[in-house]
């Protein structure tokens, strides 16, 4: 990871922030079905499913032997979730109801969020950065997934983790909100990293120093050097130089 590029350039072409441009695709349903344009969202919501099944098997088969990505960035794991509730969702959507299909869809998101929760250290021991804007978007189609599942299968289990899930979201949204403004505005820390578009003064790290070429003595190589080459140059030099000096005499 080059760490000269600005920050939001560093994502590795294989992670999981990829699969924002799926959620955008049943985004675009939603708004679609909204607006009475049925079969527009009908054929949105396939072809995001569609990239969503192949960006979804080709990062799932590469977690095990991929790079992982960065601590600062491990936020964006979190991504895996927001495709499926946003399916489920836009699928409910375009149908009228939170159907069999839309409630498979919301399962499989759910099993991917408590997958993720269960390794709550995998996303400790890094500090603040705007990779943990990351969370809101996961966060808030689960719960809103959530809120139709409640509504669709009402029961005490399905109402409660409707609320928890939505007190989770808007108390990690506001957490999100009041740190980027005081690493911005108070702290100057956010972008500690990027040149090109930090806010802060204090120099992080020690400047490196560049590498000082050294000169090389070509005469001094030519004679020492053992290969042949040289040897013959050498000697055909000198052949010219006693030359030149008999035709003077």
């Amino acid at each position: 990871m080059d760490e000269k590029w600005p920050f939001l350039l560093r994502f590795p072409i294989g992670s999981p922030s990829k699969l924002l441009s799926v959620v955008g695709n049943f985004v675009w349903a939603i708004l679609a079905s909204k607006v009475g344009r049925e079969e527009a969202a009908k054929l949105l919501w396939a072809v995001g499913f569609a990239h969503y099944l192949v960006v979804f098997v080709t990062l799932y088969q590469r977690l095990p032997t991929s790079e992982a990505l960065p601590k600062d960035l491990h936020p964006v794991y979190s991504m895996f979730i927001a495709a499926p509730s946003a399916a489920s969702i836009a699928w409910g959507s375009i149908y009228g109801e939170f159907d069999a299909l839309s409630q498979t869809c919301y399962f499989i998101a759910l099993f991917l969020y408590i997958s993720l929760v269960v390794r709550i250290n995998f996303f400790r021991g890094f500090r603040f950065s705007m990779a943990w804007w990351s969370y809101t978007i996961p966060m808030t189609t689960a719960s809103l997934a959530t809120i139709k599942y409640a509504e669709q299968v009402p029961s005490l289990v399905s109402k409660g983790m409707a609320i928890i899930l939505s007190f989770t979201s808007s108390t990690m949204a506001s957490i999100l909100f009041v740190s980027t403004l005081l690493h911005a505005f108070v702290w100057h820390t956010l972008f500690p990293n990027d040149l090109a578009i930090a806010i802060t003064k204090r120099k992080q790290g020690k400047d490196r120093k560049k590498p000082i070429r050294k000169s090389i003595d070509i005469k001094r190589w030519t004679k020492h050097s053992p290969l042949p080459i040289m040897s013959s140059i050498a000697k055909d030099d000198s052949h010219v130089k006693d030359f030149h000096a008999d035709e003077e005499k």
